[in-house]
């Protein structure tokens, strides 16, 4: 038999948010008892209780985003939204999501008892944490980094709080967002095996080695389909100078989109009974 073999992509969209559900949804002592299992039985009852609570995080965190969606206001400088009993568990990944499609920091609220506890995520040139400390006198307790935070504060004063951040941001209307960075502009009909075999000499990606990505320009939509059990997973079918393509966008069902885009993409290996084809994955529209 085959020896299987992981990359870090199995692990950053499979593997890990399977393992972090537990702690999310009820007690990461869950995941751990999956990890020292002693068998196989122990192994999938394990696995079948992650796998559900995987399910139960993807449907609260898309509700919750529905509604804070909802909630946005275009002409604020940060997204500044709560609502009651939203899941804490979710509130972080709501929080990460709203920020990277609109581009400026997000702060997600839950209220709980006139209680309102927060994540707030960036990916800017500004300090999250600099910021919230201006409206410290607000807040009953907060703390975090540069692009991720968490903090709380009574309910009353939340509208306070969303006007200070706002303001605090005014004069950083050009550092709300860092535009990822590419290796330059990627012509799809010369992504072959070789390619690929090139890109994964850069394994594993993370933090301080991040996934190479390119600019698609001027491709035309064919066609698009949601996919999954969810239907959550957004497939393209586009043209690029005459070669047509599929591209996918992972946890997207948006389908307000554009006859004529620009894509930032990475590329990963698909392989699909014993054939292997590259596999467009879209990080951005620009």
């Amino acid at each position: 038999m085959a020896k299987e073999i992981f990359v870090s992509d199995d692990v950053g969209f499979f593997i890990a948010p399977k393992l972090n559900s537990a702690g999310r949804m009820d007690d990461a002592s869950v995941a751990l008892s999956f990890l020292l299992s002693k068998n196989s039985f122990q192994a999938s009852e394990g696995l079948g209780l992650l796998d559900e609570l995987n399910n139960y995080r993807k449907t609260l965190q898309e509700e919750i985003s529905k509604k804070a969606e909802s909630k946005t206001d275009k002409k604020d400088n940060a997204v500044i939204v709560w609502g009651e009993d939203w899941h804490e568990g979710v509130i972080g990944i709501v929080a990460s999501k709203l920020s990277n499609s609109h581009k400026k920091p997000a702060f997600i609220f839950s209220i709980h008892n006139g209680i309102a506890k927060g994540s707030a995520r960036a990916n800017s040139n500004i300090n999250l944490y600099d910021i919230i400390t201006k409206a410290n006198h607000l807040l009953l307790g907060y703390g975090g980094h540069k692009n991720a935070a968490g903090l709380s504060l009574k309910v009353e004063f939340l509208e306070e709080f969303k006007s200070i951040i706002n303001k605090e941001l005014e004069e950083f209307k050009e550092d709300l967002h860092i535009d990822p960075i590419t290796l330059g502009e990627l012509d799809v009909s010369s992504v072959d095996l070789e390619f690929l075999s090139i890109i994964e000499q850069f394994e594993p990606y993370g933090l301080e080695n991040h996934r190479p990505i390119f600019k698609i320009s001027n491709t035309s939509l064919v066609k698009y389909d949601l996919i999954g059990k969810d239907k959550n997973h957004l497939k393209l079918t586009l043209n690029s100078d005459g070669f047509v393509f599929e591209a996918l966008k992972f946890n997207d069902s948006n389908i307000n989109i554009s006859k004529n885009l620009n894509l930032i993409v990475s590329v990963s290996k698909n392989e699909f009974r014993g054939e292997v084809t590259p596999q467009f994955l879209i990080q951005d529209f620009l």
